[in-house]
């Protein structure tokens, strides 16, 4: 993909492959449209940032926890960066109290689509609160991807599903056709522009030679959006 000239090198470094793997997610596994409600589970990840915006372009209702929408508006954003990429609602993610707020702001419906990073900690709560014809795409499973007491009968009667999704393993033709997307739905028409309405989210941006605190930053959980390492000082 060429760099659009309004683009600094770091902030076209965080476009793959946070953007791909948001922008499979929602439109080519998740199959999103328009005024469906969307959980986003790791909301202030690089990657959760991407999809919360590609989302809301999509003018659908996006949920997130209230955890991470306070951090948006923390020091390391500004408050117009975090309205930028804004959620419609914050969850409480605190004993799993989002899947009875879910409930209620659904009115028992669900969420048509989830996009889960967490697997076996998360899934009788995801499940549950899945809509009707619900989908839930799952990219990680940072608690483990061992599920006991699973029961069909939630996917048979609710008619949910469950969708894996990488990028390793795809061939080499929709990994093309992946990136023609996203870089005409997303880079051109949006990051090339002043008045775009998705933007790359960079938090920090550290020295090769301090590639340790980089990695030390990662591991606390404090980033919002993508850390970035220059190789270089040249650049």
């Amino acid at each position: 993909m060429h760099k659009p000239e309004r683009l600094t090198f770091e902030e076209a470094a965080s476009i793959p492959e946070t953007w791909f793997v948001a922008y499979q997610a929602l439109h080519l596994v998740g199959e999103m449209r328009k005024g469906e409600s969307v959980l986003i589970h790791a909301g202030a990840s690089g990657v959760g940032v991407a999809a919360i915006q590609l989302a809301k372009e999509a003018e659908a209702q996006v949920l997130i926890y209230k955890h991470w929408t306070d951090l948006l508006i923390s020091s390391l954003l500004s408050p117009e960066e975090a309205s930028f990429i804004g959620a419609t609602r914050g969850l409480n993610y605190k004993a799993h109290q989002w899947k009875n707020e879910i409930k209620e702001l659904t009115k028992d419906k669900g969420v048509d689509i989830i996009i889960d990073f967490i697997g076996r900690d998360y899934w009788k709560s995801n499940i549950d609160s899945l809509a009707i014809d619900g989908r839930m795409v799952i990219l990680a499973y940072l608690s483990g991807p061992d599920i006991e007491n699973t029961h069909i009968s939630d996917f048979v009667i609710k008619r949910i599903s469950i969708r894996g999704s990488n990028l390793r393993d795809r061939s080499l033709s929709y990994q093309s056709e992946l990136r023609n997307q996203v870089y005409n739905n997303v880079v051109l028409k949006h990051f090339a522009k002043k008045d775009g309405n998705l933007k790359p989210i960079v938090d920090k941006v550290f020295k090769w030679e301090d590639i340790a605190d980089a990695h030390q930053y990662l591991e606390s959980n404090q980033s919002i959006g993508k850390i970035v390492v220059r190789m270089t000082n040249n650049q």
